[in-house]
């Protein structure tokens, strides 16, 4: 239920809530891995300034 409202949080452009999407796919926290939609979501965090999203941006396209 957590993923629905931080999916949530991020279409009305909080930071926060397209990072915490990103990482639980990243992680696959009660979720199938999906590191497509992980760089999908860190790249939206990273556009509204969160900076831990863009560095994870880099990990991402770092690690192939």
């Amino acid at each position: 239920m957590a993923l629905e409202f931080y999916e949530k949080a991020c279409d009305l452009k909080e930071a926060d809530g397209c990072f915490n999407v990103a990482w639980i796919y990243d992680k696959g926290e009660k979720v199938e891995q999906n590191s497509s939609k992980a760089l999908n979501f860190y790249q939206k965090a990273c556009d509204l300034d969160n900076k831990v999203g863009c560095y994870n941006v880099g990990v991402i396209y770092n690690n192939g």
